[in-house]
């Protein structure tokens, strides 16, 4: 939205033409009901989300907008995902069609993922490249208070600078 500023207050034009302050600016993030402990949410709210709290969400974890939702994996439920329950394409691909924007936020370090259960590099590489290849963008955090100012930053872009609703 365009800013503006009074009084060295930013005010912030709302797609309904009215004008905001940055505390009316309000940020609404979807989540599986699944994430709770986490320590997602509860950052979230810190950050001044809103929490809408769904059932088992048969796509993504999070939801910040109707084209961009999340599916959050730490780097050992990746590795399970990925090489144990070979969930991991297909939850992409259900992603993939059911958001324009579908983001993979990776909790702890890509290194991390050569390093447990001792997989071979390669193989691994070869995941992160068909991911990429599926047009789906991987964003690494360091924890779960990073992953929610992740969330919080695309969910704030997306409601209040695009107008998009969840």
């Amino acid at each position: 939205p365009s800013t503006y500023t009074h009084n060295e207050n930013k005010i912030y034009a709302s797609a309904s033409g009215v004008f905001l302050t940055e505390e009316q600016k309000q940020v609404m993030v979807c989540l599986d009901s699944r994430e709770l402990r986490s320590g997602v949410p509860a950052e979230l709210e810190r950050l001044g989300a809103t929490l809408q709290i769904e059932g088992n969400m048969e796509v993504g974890d999070f939801i910040v907008s109707d084209r961009m939702a999340f599916e959050r994996k730490t780097c050992p439920d990746f590795l399970q995902d990925w090489i144990t329950n070979r969930e991991l394409f297909p939850k992409l691909i259900d992603l993939k069609m059911a958001y324009h924007r579908p983001i993979i936020l990776l909790e702890g370090y890509i290194a991390e993922l050569f390093e447990l259960r001792g997989i071979d590099q390669q193989k691994v590489q070869a995941c992160l490249y068909t991911i990429a290849r599926m047009g789906i963008p991987m964003i690494e955090t360091i924890n779960s208070a990073g992953t929610a100012r992740a969330l919080y930053w695309f969910a704030d872009k997306e409601q209040n600078d695009d107008h998009r609703v969840i």
